[in-house]
């Protein structure tokens, strides 16, 4: 920490409170209690990636896999929007959400490494809170659903909402099934899409916190995936041995089992659940794809029709059976007709 920092300053960690009660010569201003008694739906599997995740001091060492790993590579920053499949992976998470933001209204001055300098420092806040509390689930792991992982994710959530102010974005939160997400307005602003938004202003939506929740969670070695639902991202822990969902929004952690996806926030039918596109932990190359597609609303909502075709068009490459691509194609396709018509006129 930069022993710069006036004592009366902000603390640069972004905590909100002053350098002098914070991170100055260590210190930190004790997390929030610990909130128990939540819902939750702990799945075993036989599939996963193996344990990612420290059970204690001792293990420390070990050598967190490849696909969790790649995530902390933050100065490797790719200078294209529209990346091939074979490059996606070379990328950070967080890096490929904040460059489908570059040139979006509301990112006008995007500074992406800024960006990812302030989710390192929330990083360092939740590994340090999490092992200040660890013991807490040891001496009484009952309490936390008997299992650490769950103790982990409850820690992360609580330490971004109670501690740095992580929230979903009250203007936009218009009805609890957030059908707001099937608004055009929703995508007006990018600041409420990407990661960026959170780390500018702390509001976020469901298109940018279960991004930021994965983005902090890999860097900690957590095995996180970023899920669909319809309209809706939510975050998975899966580790091969637990798998549970999480769903967070500035109002603690919940944790529901994927079939209350297929109600809420919107039904999804089963000829869309045969797909294969919804309720499933996305890969890389699918996670990028959605960033891109959200990229896509956000150009089309302000009028820059033929980039958000290009949008489209890049993650049909991407993606197979996207059940609504082939319509967000057409619909763009039309537009860009209309407005040519016009221009003729």
């Amino acid at each position: 920490m930069n022993n710069k920092t006036p004592r009366n300053a902000a603390c640069p960690c972004g905590s909100g409170n002053k350098f002098k009660n914070c991170c100055l010569n260590g210190n930190k201003t004790p997390v929030a209690s610990i909130r128990v008694g939540f819902a939750i739906a702990v799945i075993a599997t036989d599939i996963g990636l193996g344990t990612a995740f420290y059970l204690n001091a001792n293990d420390r060492d070990k050598e967190i896999p490849d696909n969790i790993a790649r995530t902390a590579n933050t100065e490797n920053i790719p200078s294209d929007i529209l990346l091939k499949t074979s490059q996606i992976e070379q990328y950070d998470f967080a890096a490929l959400n904040l460059i489908c933001a570059r040139g979006l209204k509301g990112a006008e001055n995007l500074d992406i490494r800024k960006c990812l300098s302030v989710i390192e420092s929330w990083v360092e806040r939740v590994r340090g809170e999490t092992e200040r509390h660890i013991q807490k689930f040891f001496s009484n792991p009952g309490n936390f659903e008997n299992s650490e992982p769950y103790f982990r994710m409850l820690m992360l959530v609580t330490v971004l909402e109670q501690d740095l102010g992580i929230r979903y974005n009250p203007d936009l939160m218009s009805k609890p099934s957030l059908a707001d997400l099937r608004s055009t307005s929703f995508f007006r602003n990018s600041a409420d899409l990407f990661l960026h938004g959170l780390t500018d202003s702390r509001l976020g939506t469901c298109a940018s916190i279960p991004v930021l929740t994965v983005s902090v969670g890999r860097r900690l070695g957590y095995p996180l995936k970023l899920v669909r639902g319809k309209s809706h991202l939510f975050v998975r822990w899966d580790d091969g041995k637990e798998r549970f969902n999480i769903e967070s929004g500035g109002h603690g952690m919940n944790s529901f089992p994927d079939d209350h996806y297929r109600k809420w926030p919107f039904p999804i039918s089963d000829s869309e659940m045969k797909t294969g596109f919804y309720l499933k932990s996305l890969t890389p190359a699918e996670e990028y794809a959605g960033f891109l597609e959200t990229r896509g609303f956000c150009l089309m909502e302000n009028g820059r029709i033929a980039e958000a075709l290009n949008s489209f068009n890049h993650v049909n490459k991407l993606v197979l059976g996207h059940p609504h691509l082939k319509n967000y194609i057409m619909k763009a396709s039309s537009l860009l007709t209309g407005q040519a018509e016009k221009t003729r006129r």
